[in-house]
């Protein structure tokens, strides 16, 4: 879910590109866990 950009995320609708219609709130907050979680293994390396 990180962009090309360090440490910038997109999550949700965004995720859908031209095929905004697929994501709705109830299939796309998996992406909020798969961030936090990156965020964290990132947080964790650096600081062990």
């Amino acid at each position: 879910m990180e962009t090309n950009v360090h440490n910038l995320y997109l999550a949700g609708v965004v995720c859908g590109g031209k095929d905004t219609h697929l994501w709705f709130i109830e299939n796309s907050r998996v992406h909020a866990s798969i961030i936090v979680n990156s965020i964290l293994s990132k947080h964790i390396a650096k600081h062990p």
